[in-house]
């Protein structure tokens, strides 16, 4: 048996999330530019995206953040601040090659995607949100309508909730430090600042 290596041979990039269209070509996420965006392998194409990184460290196998549609279209949910976006979009070409063309915006109120698929009426994903607990999401393909399925309930009232702030700060020559920054609620008097230094190489918070 014969295996072929088909991309990153060179030791140039890291792949994640291999995944195949429905014309049967291999899509991955390569972070060769910097940052994992949409490649597909057959055609040596890229899809020409919003810079920022459409997947999380591929901690766990299994991995769902962008899904490539039957019809040319793509969902794709990315990184902007450290905060989750999720977009639908359509594969368009330009004489620079392949682009994203049209990007919507969708379930704008919440903040992580994970586990996208879709059906011919329906996005469906889990998402977390910054004042609710994780929940599936059913989001209508025609107009963007969010139903949520299960999951989204919200423990503590909005006014006792901290919402963070993305804040950056230089650490060594051209290099900065991101973070969040969770402001106290008027109702505490006296809040402790609690620094929090280390999720994890690729955490979030």
């Amino acid at each position: 048996e014969r295996t072929q290596v088909m991309m990153g041979e060179r030791g140039d990039r890291s792949l994640q999330q291999p995944r195949f269209d429905a014309r049967g070509r291999l899509w991955v996420l390569s972070d060769q530019a910097g940052w994992w965006q949409p490649e597909c392998v057959d055609e040596r194409m890229k899809l020409d995206v919003a810079p920022g990184d459409h997947a999380a460290a591929p901690w766990q196998l299994g991995g769902r953040t962008y899904l490539a549609l039957d019809d040319g279209e793509f969902l794709l949910s990315r990184f902007e601040q450290g905060t989750g976006v999720l977009v639908a979009c359509a594969l368009g070409a330009s004489a620079a090659g392949h682009h994203a063309a049209g990007e919507r915006r969708l379930a704008t109120g919440f903040t992580r995607f994970r586990g996208l698929s879709a059906d011919v009426e329906y996005f469906y994903c889990i998402a977390a949100a910054l004042d609710r607990l994780p929940a599936v999401l059913a989001i209508r393909r025609c107009d963007g309508g969010l139903q949520v399925l299960a999951g989204g309930a919200q423990p503590l009232p909005a006014p006792l909730l901290s919402r963070p702030e993305a804040l950056s700060c230089p650490v060594g020559q051209g290099e900065h430090c991101h973070g969040f920054f969770y402001a106290p609620v008027p109702a505490v008097t006296r809040p402790p600042l609690v620094i929090f230094l280390h999720g994890g190489p690729t955490s979030a918070c």
